[in-house]
């Protein structure tokens, strides 16, 4: 049996299914797309958190770095105190003689 448009009904049938599988198709991939980019974006996030993290890490550093070298020069003690409650503890290096 033959419809309007030339095409029996197994032909038709295929060709609907064709076009339906066809349509599924682009749908999965445009959600798939939308959802690639999303993990894009938070991927991107992330590594700018690393980075911003490495940056303040060297600057912690170097705070505690000063922050240890004031308590031994200034013989500071509360501060020997506050650093050592974070678990940082260090030694004066005992101070060089001048050659008389």
């Amino acid at each position: 049996m033959n419809n309007d448009s030339g095409l029996s009904t197994v032909q038709f049938a295929l060709l609907t299914a064709i076009a339906v599988i066809v349509l599924v198709l682009a749908v999965v991939n445009t959600l798939a797309f939308n959802a690639n980019i999303e993990q894009r974006q938070l991927f991107n996030n992330r590594q700018q958190h690393i980075a911003q993290s490495q940056k303040l890490r060297q600057v912690g550093t170097e705070l505690v770095k000063t922050m240890a070298q004031v308590a031994a020069t200034k013989q500071d003690q509360p501060l020997t105190d506050l650093l050592a409650g974070f678990g940082i503890t260090f030694k004066a290096k005992p101070a060089e003689q001048a050659d008389e």
